[in-house]
């Protein structure tokens, strides 16, 4: 009669179940008795966590600029690491490792970025990610009007802004005068 022991075994048939088991080194024991005579024999099985492929990007960015793709997930930077950047350029060139990654894409649109991740025989699910591509927008052309007191800074509104930020370096805060003019006074 054989009998088995230990974390993820049944001990009827023997059959050893990894997800009923311990991550780590699992100590399997059969026992086999004959008449009065018992044999006992072990063997460690060692489980491995299995990889996740968990990532982060930059997921907006203009067609001048790169998206950086990072893994954050549980494998070492010995694992196989299978990236897909669609038709995006990687930097570095292979697209190999944990990265980080600068990606970039010529041309506006959505990309998906996705990966796999292979450790100790042990496959991760697939991850995706998008990153949305956009086309910069143009420059304002600023041109300024003034006098001994008052100076104001106007432009013509830019295909696709929303809004406009102002970095004031010196002096005192200026007066928004409309979507596109600021007004300083003093």
């Amino acid at each position: 009669v054989f009998t088995f022991t230990g974390p993820g075994v049944n001990p009827i048939s023997g059959t050893f179940n990894p997800e009923a088991a311990d991550i780590g080194a699992n100590n399997i024991l059969v026992t086999y008795e004959e008449g009065t005579c018992q044999y006992n024999s072990s063997i460690i099985i060692n489980v491995f966590p299995q990889p996740t492929a968990d990532f982060t990007v930059t997921d907006t960015i203009c067609s001048d600029a790169s998206s950086t793709i990072n893994y954050i997930g549980n494998s070492s930077s010995d694992a196989i690491f299978t990236w897909y950047f669609g038709s995006g350029t990687a930097d570095p060139g292979t697209g190999t490792g944990p990265g980080p990654h600068s990606v970039t894409w010529t041309d506006e649109g959505v990309y998906s970025i996705s990966l796999m991740v292979q450790e100790n025989g042990c496959t991760s699910d697939t991850a995706q990610q998008n990153v949305i591509v956009e086309t910069p927008l143009q420059q304002p052309q600023i041109s300024c009007d003034g006098n001994t007191s008052t100076v104001e800074f106007f432009w013509s509104p830019v295909p696709g802004a929303t809004d406009y930020t102002i970095n004031e370096l010196v002096g005192t805060g200026g007066t928004m005068t409309s979507d596109t003019s600021i007004l300083f006074t003093g």
